[in-house]
């Protein structure tokens, strides 16, 4: 059991990342992949939320999609990251 887990936070380990494509951001990590487009997001804000998510740091952003829906991420450089997105929708709210 122990050695499964292993490979899995290994797996997910490296292989966590963010890619910003036209329309969509594509969150990869481990087994899981996540798209949420862009037009969708309306909110961004920085956090330290402890909860599991596809991020190596607790110093994470929070996007806020759709109806309800979060995710945290943790992408090298944040400033950027958020800079990127408000350019494809400059409706997003930073927080």
């Amino acid at each position: 059991f122990t050695i499964p887990l292993a490979i899995l936070f290994i797996w997910s380990w490296f292989s966590t990342k963010y890619i910003v494509k036209e329309e969509i951001i594509i969150i990869t990590s481990g087994p899981v992949k996540k798209r949420i487009f862009i037009r969708d997001i309306k909110r961004i804000s920085n956090t330290k939320n402890p909860i599991a998510a596809h991020a190596l740091s607790f110093d994470r952003l929070e996007i806020v999609y759709g109806t309800y829906e979060t995710e945290l991420i943790s992408p090298r450089n944040k400033e950027e990251f958020i800079l990127l997105l408000k350019r494809k929708n400059p409706g997003i709210e930073i927080k």
